[in-house]
């Protein structure tokens, strides 16, 4: 890019324009590569927006930050880290619906926790987000925070789960998994719903559909209308689900597990 490419101002730093596409712009340094985030996001948006049915009336900022400590100065605007909210070093990006923005830590400085591979994911985690926050608003009309906050655990599920994530927590997902069978009110600890919730989009995706999956998300509250199962019988049904695939088969294999830590 030349000196004289497009950049926008945050927090102690700029950020240029470093790619663009159809449905993205790419906002970082003009010295390093986002190739991986930038296929990643090409590669599956399109797919996305039609599994999910929704469509984006905007580009997406993509912002990715040079560290830690910029990015979590730049979270969401107007607000104060570890005053308005807290700020670990697990947290490297984030949704910001009031800059319509992805906001990220660059996968070359991505602190003591996330490696490259993981902050690549989470680019796709948070356009997810996106997603499922838009169809969200446009087929919930009682839309509030209140209703988002029942559901918020399948935001995170959904996001798990198509991104990969999942793979990478596997090990200590075993580990809880068979320590105790998770409920739906598990779901709601922080990070139980990025550890274990995945699992159910899995469940639903597997026994049910994708779309029902969705509406469960959409439709508050109206398990019944759209699986044929109460709450409480979707719940133990997924249980069961976990206990034959994760739980007896994992407990019969002939290798010990190294999750004992």
């Amino acid at each position: 890019m030349s000196s004289s490419s497009p950049k926008i101002s945050r927090i102690n730093t700029d950020l240029f324009l470093v790619h663009e596409s159809e449905i993205f712009s790419f906002f970082g340094s003009k010295n390093e590569s986002y190739n991986d985030m930038i296929k990643l996001l090409e590669l599956n948006c399109n797919r996305l927006m039609y599994e999910f049915k929704v469509s984006l009336d905007s580009k997406i900022n993509v912002e990715i930050y040079p560290n830690l400590e910029i990015y979590h100065s730049n979270m969401w605007v107007g607000l104060q880290p570890n005053v308005d909210f807290q700020c670990n070093d697990q947290i490297i990006g984030n949704m910001d619906e009031s800059t319509n923005s992805i906001k990220i830590v660059t996968p070359y400085n991505p602190g003591p926790v996330h490696n490259y591979s993981t902050v690549v994911k989470t680019v796709l985690h948070e356009f997810i987000h996106v997603l499922t926050m838009t169809k969200f608003k446009a087929e919930n009309n009682s839309y509030s925070q209140e209703s988002f906050m029942k559901v918020m655990w399948l935001h995170e599920a959904i996001a798990v789960y198509e991104s990969d994530q999942h793979k990478d927590f596997m090990p200590v997902f075993l580990k809880n998994v068979r320590k105790k069978l998770p409920s739906f009110s598990d779901l709601n600890n922080l990070q139980f719903r990025y550890i274990i919730a995945w699992s159910f989009a899995e469940f639903m995706t597997i026994r049910f559909s994708k779309l029902q999956l969705l509406e469960l998300m959409t439709r508050v509250g109206q398990a019944k209308e759209i699986t044929g199962l109460t709450e409480a019988e979707l719940e133990t049904n997924w249980q069961n689900w976990l206990t034959e695939k994760y739980i007896r088969v994992d407990l019969n294999l002939t290798q010990p597990t190294t999750l004992a830590t």
